[in-house]
């Protein structure tokens, strides 16, 4: 099944539009608004927040980057009981929640630019690098 375009013919018949930042039409959003809209959509959830930088790169440049998170520690009562954990915003002090299913098994080792360092203890260790919003894992294995 296609998804339909305003004309009503299906999006693989359509011609192809904005592939590039500065052709979307989104990027004609004023800053300021992006930037409003922006701080309520972290509000809510960081995924969602994600997906709002990738729409184009004016409403990237108006936002906070995700890679200047930090998860802190554990204790202190610094993490909710369900589970998710509490990230504060270097720049901006801004503390949020999210949970991060993946963290039950691993062990934190530390934190890079945003993405957290794990190993799972086990017959053979494993090491993965996980952005703790998006959830994408990239496992580093010696070969």
């Amino acid at each position: 099944m296609f998804s339909v375009v305003s004309d009503g013919r299906p999006l693989a018949d359509a011609p192809p539009t904005g592939s590039f930042d500065n052709e979307s039409p989104w990027a004609s959003v004023p800053a300021n608004l992006a930037r409003l809209v922006g701080s309520q959509v972290l509000v809510g959830h960081l995924l969602d927040y994600i997906r709002f930088r990738a729409v184009c790169l004016p409403w990237r440049s108006v936002t906070i980057s995700p890679r200047q998170w930090m998860m802190l520690p554990k204790g202190h009562a610094l993490h909710a009981q369900d589970g998710s954990k509490r990230f504060f915003n270097l720049s901006t002090a801004a503390f949020v929640r999210a949970r991060v299913d993946l963290l039950g098994a691993h062990e934190v080792l530390c934190q890079v630019e945003g993405l957290l360092l794990l190993r799972l203890q086990g017959p053979e260790d494993t090491i993965c690098l996980l952005h703790p919003f998006t959830g994408d894992v990239a496992d580093l294995q010696p070969h």
